[in-house]
């Protein structure tokens, strides 16, 4: 990366050549980054977890690392917005949003209600996680990082980043489980308050 402060390059590096290889590495990462960042915020919030990820990154273009570091790194930038979001919604709101990310792509004319319908429901299966799982499926399920990357922005090793894939896993599958047991039950009851009906 060339070096430079909140400004442009401080090196022999022109303007034009870092904002072109910012310009490449945004359009690259921040389609990944919103749909991890929706996982786990509200759509309007994620729109500044965003905005505000890529001035950390413009501003900090000399210190982040180059190749296929960038990405974890970006993530953890953008992990760190989130987790402040959440500590702001929970002072403001007394409430903490749960998250995951990247959201698939949808072919051009999708509902946009489906959307957010996607996002409400996966943060609310993240809620029945314990934070460090719920983190670790939010980057490697809904993000698509690596589980090394996801290791490299959750600080720990990617034994532990798979321990914590496994368990939330076997959670979700009960919570799910249970939902569909309860839909199941649902379904009878109505059934037979039609039959009684007749």
């Amino acid at each position: 990366m060339g070096t430079h402060g909140d400004d442009g390059p401080a090196d022999g590096t022109s303007s034009r050549d870092a904002a072109a290889a910012f310009a490449d590495v945004y359009r690259l990462l921040a389609p990944q980054v919103r749909g991890y960042a929706r996982r786990q915020v509200p759509d309007d919030l994620a729109e500044d977890v965003v905005a505000e990820t890529f001035l950390v990154l413009w501003r900090r273009w000399s210190d982040a690392p180059a190749g296929t570091d960038l990405r974890p790194w970006v993530f953890g930038v953008a992990r760190n917005k989130i987790l402040r979001v959440r500590e702001q919604q929970h002072r403001a709101l007394r409430s903490v949003a749960h998250a995951a990310a990247a959201e698939p792509a949808r072919p051009h004319g999708a509902d946009p209600a489906d959307d957010v319908a996607a996002a409400d429901r996966a943060r609310r299966l993240l809620a029945h996680l314990p934070p460090a799982e719920a983190e670790a499926m939010a980057l490697t399920v809904w993000a698509g990082l690596a589980p090394a990357e996801a290791a490299q922005v959750l600080g720990c090793s990617v034994t532990a980043l798979t321990s914590r894939l496994s368990r939330a896993r076997t959670r979700l599958a009960a919570v799910l489980g249970a939902q569909g047991t309860a839909d199941d039950t649902d379904d009878r009851r109505d059934d037979r308050a039609r039959e009684g009906g007749r």
